[in-house]
């Protein structure tokens, strides 16, 4: 069944998914953990007023390591990490940006609710990140349960309306918090996405529906990886709280 699924996706993939907003964009991370931003989007941002929202970490902090090392506005950025997962915990705090003041990070999953939740963990010991919708990777027996917040509340904690970028990576979540994302009133500028459509039987709609739901809010796609995985989306008329 997934070699069918691989088949269709290379058919459907670059029809839906082409860039449809001209802007440079610039690489940051590796080949595994890396997404690509709209920087000019950043240059007018005041001192220290940018704000990254980053879930879904893993055992991977390229993305985060050379967003704080740019030369152009790494001073000025706070990163705001979480995964809930208990490897990816371990492997933060012991990773030299648990000592950086402008990285944060905080044990909790992205939800379109608030409460606690069952995290389905991979079948094979080596991979890290679950999810919590089991797929056919994940184990049915191995779980943790984890504490699951919407971003407006993660916000709404971390005295935030605006983010100016964020990133989703967590394994297939994106298809049930996006539309909760987009409706939570808060001004992000741009939103970097790793898509897991590949993952489930009717990835397909799930991809569609989630993009339908992103143009309707103003959201552009200026950036595709050679695999069609990882998204960049621009917000092409960016609202400004009241």
């Amino acid at each position: 069944m997934r070699k069918i699924r691989n088949v269709l996706r290379k058919i459907y993939a670059p029809i839906l998914l082409r860039i449809q907003y001209d802007t440079p964009v610039k690489g940051y991370g590796n080949k595994y953990g890396g997404y690509c931003i709209a920087t000019d989007r950043l240059k007018d941002r005041d001192a220290g007023s940018i704000v990254v929202y980053s879930f879904g970490i893993g055992e991977d902090l390229s993305f985060s390591e050379e967003l704080l090392s740019d030369d152009g506005f790494g001073d000025r950025i706070e990163i705001y990490a979480f995964d809930p997962t208990p490897r990816s915990a371990k492997y933060v705090g012991q990773h030299r940006l648990s000592s950086d003041k402008r990285f944060h990070f905080s044990r909790i999953g992205i939800a379109d609710h608030n409460g606690e939740g069952k995290l389905f963990l991979p079948k094979n010991p080596e991979f890290v990140s679950g999810a919590l919708e089991r797929h056919e990777d994940l184990s049915a027996s191995e779980v943790a349960e984890v504490e699951l917040r919407t971003i407006g509340d993660i916000a709404k904690d971390q005295g935030h309306d605006e983010i100016d970028i964020l990133k989703l990576d967590v394994e297939g979540t994106e298809f049930s918090v996006m539309h909760d994302v987009l409706e939570s009133g808060i001004s992000i500028g741009q939103i970097c996405v790793e898509i897991h459509d590949r993952m489930y039987p009717d990835g397909f709609l799930r991809l569609k529906h989630m993009l339908e739901d992103m143009y309707s809010h103003e959201y552009r796609i200026v950036h595709v990886s050679g695999s069609h995985e990882e998204l960049t989306f621009i917000r092409v008329h960016r609202s400004t709280p009241q």
